[in-house]
């Protein structure tokens, strides 16, 4: 009987491949600088079953200058790469991929090389077209609903893109319904953004 290998070594696996690639391990993730404000950010989600680990990698990037605000707001340390600002499921990049999936320990050099090897081809590709404000505004706007900090993020992203008419407007509104819904965590990072605007 097969042994499942276990998250651990599948995880650290993954992470050497994609240093293989070129794309170094930083806080348990993939994290590349790509210009002076952005990095590449791959997260490894990961399944744990009763006889395989599967691992779900998540692509974007990180935006400095926004994620600086983020975690100030949050009360976090902010350190680069840690965070990703926008990212999306691997599979949705490069539907017809099969799933990585680590059923034996000898599965996983093959897999972790696979991983990466897709990740190099359809994700770093994605990532570098996420290297600006302009792109990233319409893919914050459209998560706002779902929060997540997308709010925060996107707030921020505005004021830096030097929509700070746009950031106000945004700010105010989105302060009254965290009122009217009670949500104080959000008001206040809300708030905090509001103040940290330029005048």
């Amino acid at each position: 009987m097969s042994v499942r290998p276990t998250v651990k070594s599948v995880r650290k696996a993954c992470l050497d491949a994609l240093a293989a690639v070129g794309i170094p391990r930083k806080y348990d993730r993939g994290v590349l600088q790509l210009s002076d404000g952005f990095f590449a950010w791959i997260g490894l989600n990961t399944g744990t079953h009763s006889d395989f680990i599967r691992i779900n990698p998540f692509v974007g990037v990180h935006a400095t200058e926004v994620m600086k605000v983020f975690c100030a707001v949050a009360g976090m340390k902010w350190r680069p790469g840690e965070w990703a600002t926008y990212a999306v499921h691997l599979g949705e990049l490069c539907p017809d991929v099969q799933q990585f999936i680590f059923a034996t320990e000898a599965d996983v050099p093959g897999e972790a090389a696979r991983l990466a090897q897709t990740i190099a081809e359809f994700g770093m590709p994605y990532a570098k077209t996420l290297c600006s404000y302009d792109t990233l505004l319409p893919l914050l706007k459209a998560r706002v609903p779902g929060l997540g900090g997308a709010p925060q993020m996107y707030a921020v992203t505005l004021a830096l893109n030097g929509e700070l008419a746009a950031a106000q407007a945004f700010l105010e509104a989105e302060i009254g319904r965290c009122r009217a819904a009670s949500d104080l965590q959000l008001l206040s990072e809300l708030e905090s953004i509001l103040a940290w605007l330029p005048v």
